[in-house]
């Protein structure tokens, strides 16, 4: 406490131990602090002028997120935060819409605090369902604990740098309570800490930060102190849309334009993953982004017919071997689908089947030579004549085996190991096993 405040709490009485000549020097410093002070605000202050002269808020998502912009997006576990975040990093990432609405492009620093498995599959179904390749370094993923609730903010200044220097116009948080590891987040005092350090990262990069976080359970309101949210400029929700593997985007706080309406999802299967898909452009895109996702279903599609068998000799070709390679040779493609339980061909006959459909295929114009003469691709024709339903929602079955085989990022863990268990639910289930 200053002598000035002892001073006043004793009634204004002066400290005998403290000569006059002291509490005059005293005084005229604190004089100088205040008029230094007040020549701060001064400098700070805008006319109107100076208002109309600052840039207008610069978007990335149109209409949702912004450059120098603090965003959020929470649900409970098993809403699909994950894929929903990774949708849109990978949307700015290739310039590609964000379902209708135009995006900046530019390069995403993604912190993956749940770790790296599975994340190659569901950017392999993106890029499948888009038709493009991500660029080698236009998403990078950061595997690496860092603390952004240190008061020191030697993490916090180091990524700074980083995002400034390597020019990242967003940074993804996944997940909030994987990067404060032991910050009580109920505490206003310790997340004001996390604020101040927010919003250094921010000003300091420009850059939109976006931090994936937990609602509390049973509300959609995020989980937590009130401290944060004050400071975030763009505030997501994602909760049920009624229905397996559907959800909705909502947009309660939005500080740099008006709230965005409701926006519907559907997880649809994608090779060994999922994508979303809104309902506002899925029959739309489902037809450019992908031959294979014609809303009808085949009708020999689980039948022994022949054309059964080269509508799965087509799909295996499309979700294996035609973006990204030089084709796939007669023998891998082979490989790949003997044994599809679908087609019900016994060992005896299925050499021959195959071979025999496999010439139908070649008569007809669907096959072109890829890498030499011993790797194929699908013709344009092929594509036009054999669409299906590869981008699809998936049946209970596949549902199941997806449990199996898709990493569950979504479902972020609590720091009480007690609730890791309950974290374990896919994101495609509805996300019934929360934690508190």
């Amino acid at each position: 406490m200053s002598s000035l405040a002892r001073s006043a709490r004793s009634g204004g009485k002066r400290n005998p131990l403290v000569s006059q000549a002291t509490l005059a020097a005293r005084a005229r410093d604190r004089q100088k602090a205040v008029a230094a002070a007040r020549e701060k605000i001064r400098a700070s202050a805008y006319g109107r002028s100076a208002l109309e002269k600052i840039p207008p808020p610069v978007p990335v998502i149109d209409g949702l997120i912004f450059l120098d912009n603090l965003a959020r997006m929470s649900s409970e576990p098993g809403r699909g935060k994950t894929f929903m975040a990774l949708d849109m990093a990978l949307c700015v990432a290739t310039g590609t819409p964000w379902h209708g609405h135009r995006v900046r492009q530019g390069r995403v620093l993604y912190l993956v605090g749940e770790g790296l498995s599975g994340l190659n599959q569901r950017v392999k179904a993106w890029e499948a369902y888009h038709q493009t390749r991500v660029p080698e370094r236009a998403v990078e993923w950061l595997d690496l604990p860092l603390e952004l609730h240190d008061p020191e903010g030697i993490d916090v200044d180091g990524l700074a740098a980083d995002v400034k220097e390597e020019g990242f116009t967003v940074v993804i948080v996944d997940t909030q309570a994987r990067y404060t590891a032991g910050m009580e987040e109920n505490s206003n005092s310790e997340v004001g800490v996390l604020v101040k350090n927010l919003d250094r990262l921010k000003t300091g990069t420009k850059a939109c930060i976006m931090l994936i976080h937990h609602v509390t359970i049973g509300t959609d309101r995020p989980r937590g102190a009130s401290a944060l949210n004050g400071a975030i400029d763009t505030e997501m929700i994602l909760v049920s849309g009624g229905g397996r593997g559907v959800v909705k985007l909502q947009n309660p706080k939005q500080k740099n334009a008006a709230e965005h309406p409701d926006m519907g999802f559907t997880s649809y299967i994608c090779q060994d993953s999922v994508v979303l898909v809104a309902d506002t452009d899925r029959r739309a895109t489902a037809g450019k982004a992908d031959p294979f996702a014609r809303p009808a279903r085949p009708p020999v599609r689980g039948s022994q017919g022949d054309d059964a068998i080269r509508w799965r000799i087509a799909y295996i070709i499309w979700s294996t071997f035609q973006h990204g390679t030089s084709g796939g040779t007669k023998e891998e493609i082979k490989r790949s689908l003997q044994g599809e339980p679908d087609l019900k061909i016994s060992s005896a006959n299925w050499v021959k089947r195959f071979n025999e459909n496999w010439s139908t295929l070649e008569e007809k114009g669907h096959l072109k030579a890829g890498a030499g003469n011993s790797r194929f691709l699908l013709t344009q024709a092929a594509l036009e004549e054999m669409g299906a339903d590869e981008i699809r929602p998936p049946t209970p079955e596949e549902e199941r085996s997806l449990l199996e085989h898709i990493d569950t990022a979504d479902d972020d863990a609590d720091d009480d190991a007690d609730d890791d268990a309950d974290d374990d639910a896919d994101d495609l289930q509805g996300g019934d096993d929360d934690e508190d």
